[in-house]
């Protein structure tokens, strides 16, 4: 548990590559953020595709090997 507010520790970094659990495109996440108590993570297009940057819960987010 971390005990400093406002730091994110998480499996979830800058640089890492994801995708949704149910499937889908390969994603970086560009940086982690907590919206009303949830962490999420902005990712964005992955190996040179452009993708608009994107939300998501990272409960929903996989790290691909």
């Amino acid at each position: 548990m971390n005990d400093k507010p406002g730091v994110i520790v998480s499996e979830f970094k800058p640089g890492v590559i994801v995708r949704l659990k149910s499937g889908g495109e390969q994603m970086t996440v560009a940086r982690l953020t907590i919206i009303e108590g949830i962490e999420n993570a902005v990712c964005g297009g992955c190996k040179g595709k452009k993708m608009e940057p994107r939300t998501i819960p990272t409960s929903m987010l996989e790290i691909v090997d």
